[in-house]
């Protein structure tokens, strides 16, 4: 019988582990909460401009990634971000960035990084749930069944791979049953989940009516010594297709420290506050304001990775775990490693010897 595989999550590791069983002999169905694909690699529109208001770039790719990115997947819409990354401090000092990280490939999509999520579907002919959030899972004769929050249960599933952030994971897990001889995998993933840790962030967009008058040369802004409310600017005109000429699209991202403070507010609160600092920033006003954006983000980028060995032992019961929380940092391309490498492991259970 064809074996049967629930991915949950359609972000970055959830596609490309669904990309990378796309040939193995079974069934793969993808559940995402969402409207959209690769979670934090996320885009939005105002008009005629595209901006990212997660995940900047991909950049540092493993071997496997970067060849599915630059060559498997089609890349005629691959563009690379040229201006380097500069630096600030709490003083606001702008200095240039490090050579060797700048002298890194920076990858984007002109319509967006969220298009890497599209090319996986539709290059994979992928099977993906949209607006469906798992509630919990059971396991019963061998066998797991997905339980949405609303609608009947589907399964059933000789294994699901789990890919949401892992506070999100662990929550549904607590609300999961195995049975008897297995339950204690249950608890040891729970534990291992609650393990990993993330920096909140505040996400901020602003749309200016004329071209920025950048001081330098610099696509982004980093700030280095972690004491200042932004910790990171870039500026959208850089990537191909995204900005109209006469027109310029400013991001900013607040550190975990300030965010931390206002997480349960409302982030457009804020809006004037963060325009002025990244202003001052940036050391040239953000004017003509034309229009702003304002996201949270609960769970950013991981700060502390989920141990290994209690999810790994979690594949004698067909529960496998992937994300950037395994490698405890936030970056587009090692999300999608993790959910290359669990495809591999699923691939060497299911598929004849």
């Amino acid at each position: 019988m064809t074996k049967r595989i629930a991915i949950i999550g359609a972000g970055a590791a959830g596609l490309t582990a669904a990309w990378r069983l796309r040939n193995a002999p079974c069934e793969v169905q993808v559940f995402e909460k969402s409207r959209g694909y690769t979670g934090r690699a996320a885009t939005r529109s105002h008009g005629t401009v595209r901006y990212d208001f997660g995940a900047n770039y991909i950049t540092g790719p493993p071997a496997r990634i970067r060849q599915l990115l630059t060559d498997t997947l089609p890349h005629d819409a691959l563009a690379t971000i040229d201006p380097p990354v500069w630096t600030f401090g709490k003083q606001g000092n702008r200095e240039p960035g490090d050579p060797e990280s700048n002298a890194a490939p920076r990858w984007t999509y002109a319509r967006g990084i969220n298009t890497l999520g599209k090319l996986l579907v539709e290059e994979g002919t992928l099977s993906v749930q949209r607006t469906t959030r798992i509630h919990h899972l059971t396991r019963t004769n061998g066998a797991w069944h997905v339980h949405p929050e609303q609608g009947e249960a589907q399964g059933p599933f000789d294994a699901v791979l789990c890919t949401p952030p892992a506070p999100q994971i662990a929550s549904m897990l607590q609300q999961s049953t195995a049975d008897a001889d297995h339950e204690a995998h249950l608890q040891q993933c729970i534990a291992a989940l609650e393990a990993a840790t993330y920096a909140p962030q505040f996400a901020y967009v602003f749309g200016l009516a004329a071209p920025l008058q950048r001081p330098e040369p610099f696509h982004a802004l980093l700030n280095i010594d972690r004491a200042h409310p932004i910790a990171w600017m870039s500026i959208e005109d850089d990537k191909p297709g995204r900005v109209p000429s006469g027109q310029s699209v400013v991001s900013a991202q607040m550190s975990p420290a300030w965010t931390t403070e206002r997480v349960d507010d409302d982030p457009a609160a804020y809006t004037p506050t963060v325009h002025a600092l990244a202003a001052d920033v940036l050391g040239v006003p953000l004017q003509p304001l034309a229009w702003t954006d304002a996201h949270r983000w609960r769970y950013a980028a991981p700060t502390e990775a989920a141990p290994d060995a209690p999810l790994d032992a979690a594949h004698e019961v067909g529960l496998y775990f992937a994300g950037d929380y395994r490698v405890g940092k936030g970056r587009v391309a090692l999300a999608m490693d993790s959910g290359w490498t669990q495809a591999e492991r699923i691939r060497v259970v299911i598929e004849p010897r």
